[in-house]
Parts: C-alpha cells; sequence; structure tokens
C-alpha cells in the first residue's frame, strides 16, 4: 500500500492529528511535490473509509461543513457525510468557509483514532486546491426569544467545561510526548549497544586473525624452504640423482601443505553468512593442526582423537574454524604453564555428530561458568569477552549446541553437538574420464604467467590446441579473426579490467557450445552471487589430473 501526501508548508511541522495518534500509518507517506493527485478511488463512500477499506488512498466526499477550528499550523474541517463526520485536514492556509456550506474535498483517506476528535472514524489530508465550494451555508431558521437563563451563566459553563477538556488533552498530550522520547532513547541505546557488540565481535576476530597470520607465516617459511631448497637440488643433480625422487616428494608434501593453509585462511577471512554444507569434521581437525598448534605454543601438546566412520557434519569451514581457533586460544590462556588440549570427534546418536574440546587448565568456578558465553564478561585484565561468546554464536548459527564441563583445578571441557549431513544415495563408482576428441581449440585467459604456461603445457599434453593470453581484451580481439574457434574457455575469474564471468558471456555469445572452467584462488561466491553458475569450477591449487578429468568430461564424444 502506498499513501500519497503533500508539500509541507514553510515552518510548519505535522498536523496534531498525526501527532497525537495512538495508531499510525504502516507505510511511508510519499509527498507529491505539488503534482495532481492520482485518480480518485472509484465509488469511494465515507463508511469505506471508516472501516479502513481506503486506507492511504485517494477518495472524493461531498458534505456539510459542520465546524470549523485549528490545530497548531493546519487548519480543519469538520465535515458531515453520509451520516458520518470526518476532518479534513488542509496542509496549506485556506480561505475562510462558512459552517453550513457544501464542500467537495479530494484528498487521502487516513483513519485513526484520535483523542481530540474521539468522533472522528478517519482525515482526509487535503490541498486547499482540491476544495471546492458547492453552496453557501442555508439561511437561518427564525428562532423564538432566548430564555432569561440562556445567557452569560450558560456560556461561562460551556467555558469551563471546555477548559477542563483542554487541559485533560494537553496533560495526555505531553505524557505521549515524553513516552515517545523514553522510547526513541531506548530504541537509540539498544542501536549503540548493537555497535558496540560488532566492534568488539570484529577487535576479536581481528586479533584472533594476527595469532594465525604469525603461525601461518612461519610455516609458509617452512614450506617456502623446502620448495626452494629441493628445486635447486633437482637442478644440480642430473637424472640418475639418488636424491631425485627424494626432493620431488618433499616439494610435493610442502605443496599440499600450503594449499591447505590457504584454504583455510580463506575460510577464516569469509565474511559473508555461514552456508552449511557436508563437511568432514575429522578432515577439518587434520588441516588445521599446525594453525592450531602455533596458538597453543610450544609447552602445550595437541591431541586428537578422531572417531572412525563419523558421518560428514552439516556446517561452514569458516564458523567452524572460529570456533577451533577460539577454543584453542581459551586452551591456552588457561594453561600458562603448558598441559594438554585434546580435540575429539564422535557420533552419539544419528544425524548428530560431537566434538569435544578439553584443556588440563585452570578450571571455571559457578559463578564463572554461569556467565562464560556472556557477551562482554571476561576475567582477564585485557581480554574483550567475546571469544566465547562467538563460540557460542557461531554454534547456534549452524543450528548446533554447546555444553561447557569445567571445575577449578580440574579443566574444561567444551561438547559441541552439530547436525550430520543427510546420507546421499548410494554412491556409484566415478567412471574414468574418457579421452578429448582430438584438435579441440581450448582459450585459456590468466594473467599470471606461471599459472598460465602450467595450464598450457597440460592442455597440449591432452593433444589439445592452445591459445593463451594474460589479457581479456586480447584474447575477445583474436576471437574476430577468420578461423577462430574454441571448444574449451579456462578463465581465471579476477582479471584485469574485466571479470572471468564477464569474458565467458561474450565467449559463449559467440561460441554458445564452449565448455567453461573457472579457476581461482578465492571463493567464487564471494566473486559472483551464486557461484559460478553456468560453469564448472577449479580451485587454485589444482593437479594436472584434476584438469585433464574435467577436460576428458567436458570434450567427451
Amino acid at each position: 500500500m502506498t499513501a500519497h501526501g503533500f508539500p509541507r508548508a514553510a515552518g510548519t511541522t505535522d498536523p496534531p492529528l498525526l501527532e497525537s495518534a495512538s495508531v499510525l500509518v504502516p507505510d511511508p507517506v510519499v509527498p507529491v511535490d505539488g503534482l495532481p493527485l492520482p485518480a480518485p478511488a472509484p465509488g469511494a463512500t465515507a463508511s469505506a473509509a471508516a472501516a479502513g477499506k481506503l486506507e492511504g488512498r485517494v477518495a472524493a466526499f461531498t458534505g456539510t461543513v459542520v465546524a470549523t477550528g485549528r490545530h497548531g499550523d493546519w487548519s480543519t474541517l469538520t465535515v458531515l457525510c453520509e451520516a458520518l463526520t470526518f476532518v479534513a485536514v488542509f496542509v496549506d492556509p485556506i480561505p475562510a468557509v462558512d459552517v453550513g456550506s457544501t464542500v467537495e474535498l479530494t484528498g487521502v483517506v487516513v483513519r485513526q483514532q484520535f483523542d481530540k476528535l474521539p468522533r472522528a472514524p478517519f482525515a482526509l489530508v487535503v490541498r486547499p486546491a482540491d476544495m471546492k465550494l458547492v453552496a453557501g451555508p442555508p439561511a437561518p431558521p427564525e428562532l423564538p426569544p432566548a430564555p432569561w437563563w440562556t445567557g452569560r451563566r450558560v456560556a461561562y459553563l460551556t467555558a469551563g467545561f471546555l477548559g477542563l477538556l483542554l487541559l485533560g488533552g494537553a496533560t495526555v498530550t505531553a505524557l505521549r510526548v515524553q513516552v515517545r522520547r523514553a522510547n526513541a532513547l531506548a530504541a537509540q541505546r539498544a542501536e549503540e549497544k548493537l555497535q558496540l557488540e560488532g566492534q568488539l565481535g570484529r577487535s576479536a576476530r581481528l586479533e584472533a586473525v594476527g595469532r594465525v597470520a604469525g603461525g601461518v607465516a612461519h610455516d609458509f617459511n617452512n614450506i617456502l624452504t623446502v620448495i626452494n631448497g629441493c628445486a635447486e637440488m633437482l637442478d644440480e643433480g642430473g637424472p640418475d640423482d639418488p636424491t631425485r625422487a627424494a626432493s620431488l616428494a618433499s616439494i610435493r608434501r610442502a605443496g599440499r601443505l600450503a594449499a591447505v593453509l590457504s584454504r583455510l585462511l580463506l575460510a577464516f577471512s569469509r565474511q559473508r553468512a555461514a552456508e552449511p554444507r557436508p563437511l568432514d569434521l575429522n578432515a577439518l581437525i587434520a588441516d588445521a593442526e599446525p594453525i592450531l598448534a602455533r596458538l597453543l605454543g610450544t609447552r602445550t601438546v595437541l591431541a586428537t582423537a578422531p572417531a572412525p566412520d563419523l558421518p560428514p557434519v552439516l556446517a561452514d569451514t569458516g564458523p567452524l574454524l572460529q570456533v577451533l581457533i577460539n577454543l584453542a586460544v581459551n586452551a591456552a590462556e588457561a594453561m600458562p604453564d603448558g598441559g594438554t588440549f585434546t580435540l575429539a570427534t564422535a557420533a552419539p546418536r544419528p544425524g548428530r555428530v560431537q566434538l569435544t574440546a578439553t584443556d588440563t587448565g585452570t578450571g571455571m568456578s559457578a559463578e564463572v561458568r554461569a556467565r562464560a558465553f556472556e557477551r562482554g564478561f571476561t576475567t582477564k585484565a585485557a581480554g574483550t569477552g567475546t571469544g566465547l561468546a562467538i563460540v557460542a554464536d557461531a554454534v547456534r548459527d549452524l543450528g548446533g549446541e554447546i555444553e561447557l564441563h569445567s571445575e577449578p583445578g580440574r579443566g574444561t571441557e567444551f561438547r559441541i553437538d552439530l547436525p550430520a549431513a543427510p546420507r546421499a544415495p548410494g554412491a556409484v563408482a566415478p567412471r574414468p574420464a574418457p579421452a578429448p576428441r582430438p584438435r579441440a581449440v581450448a582459450l585459456v585467459v590468466d594473467d599470471d604467467d606461471g599459472v598460465r604456461t602450467y595450464v598450457r603445457h597440460v592442455l597440449e599434453a591432452l593433444g589439445l590446441r592452445v591459445v593463451a593470453h594474460a589479457d581479456p581484451f586480447a584474447a575477445l580481439r583474436a576471437l574476430d579473426d577468420p578461423g577462430a574457434a574454441v571448444d574449451v574457455l579456462v578463465a581465471d575469474l579476477v582479471l584485469d579490467g574485466l571479470g572471468g564471468h564477464e569474458l565467458a558471456a561474450r565467449v559463449r555469445a559467440r561460441f554458445p557450445a564452449a565448455r567453461v572452467l573457472f579457476v581461482s584462488g578465492h571463493d567464487p561466491d564471494d566473486l559472483i552471487p551464486g557461484g559460478a553458475a553456468g560453469a564448472d569450477f577449479l580451485a587454485k591449487p589444482f593437479t594436472p589430473t584434476d584438469l585433464s578429468a574435467w577436460v576428458g568430461r567436458a570434450l567427451a564424444p
């Protein structure tokens, strides 16, 4: 429903009728800014307006003026129409209208109950230009002489009664103003509290990111040492060097560890809402062990007890990794002299997966346990009190439950119960990828020289004719050449000047049958709403086997 309003007169405020209303119009009023009103609702009646059937709509009524008045800066007429009395509120000053005149009014219907006008079932907001005077007041009837008792005494009594009414109305209005101010102040304080909690949450997340980044930098230095050192040994040794196989194996292990750390960092830094999907909890804990070990320190032992045949958990990698990191940080602070931090998994009952985190730290008293998940509560001098609150929020967002068991001097145990992913239908053994049809043309677009050369070599080894470009616009210009063809497009999602999804749309406009493979080190959901819809995706780093399998499926005859 759209309510049509009018331009506000200079120096005026909202009509007192609207300010004193106990029920407000739910939709915002849209100013017309002096333009002609929309056509009135056909067949509109005063009874329909009083019943709320014309709320916020333009209607025209013809009636008799029974009273005139002013409320604040606004002129009003009380009009009798179809045995109902309503109030016409004018947004600009109007000329004098005599009581008893017949007027035709066109305006916006607002049905509210007003304290000052208890008999008005609705109001009509009108511009002076939309009022027509149909007839003047009737001639006054011949009245008999007034009796002696209708003089000054009755006037005094009437004035006193009206004064009491006005005083009561002013008191009620003043109370309502105070209530509105109190409600506005409470809402403002609630909003400030939410903003402060958000700032504390971001501060805790940044602190965790700083700790994680320090440990990951150390691990990446170790990885780079292995890769660079083994590569140099391969350069110096001949093809018969006995250390060649060991060096290649070390490079592969280092590369896999780097890929795991990179994937965890992307998941941890993701800011979008959680998207639960089937996830191997045991594998996530194994991948996160290097990061958790750095957070715990050298004096604390990280132990894991993965349950065999654990069903996949329905969760999101980012929030679940946040839970593991915050629990590890909390355990490290509870064990300043070292100890053991254990992560165990189990399937306590069908449809549920349990993660248990136990430390051998100082433990908590009953008072601390009762407030452990309260945002802002902390027992540390420099703490923010958001670590365990973030854990509780993340678990609830994933549809899980968390329990805390702790006693002073006996350590702390967190039991997190999460939903298991629904069992998929019986898996079908994957068939080997068929060989691609010969002499297919592949267009490779990636602004990284190393990745582009690597992909080109893999595709050429499969028998494809490869055209590679670093610039997406140069790749599009090459398609204008006579005889150009594209059977496969392999493109990075992030390119200079033109995104991979835009490039794919232009290539498909020219070659509708072309198959598209997006590659990126980012999550596609962070770059394209809905992910890489209509195309396949390989996360960097990917292996030649991964790329070959996709090409075989894409170009199968």
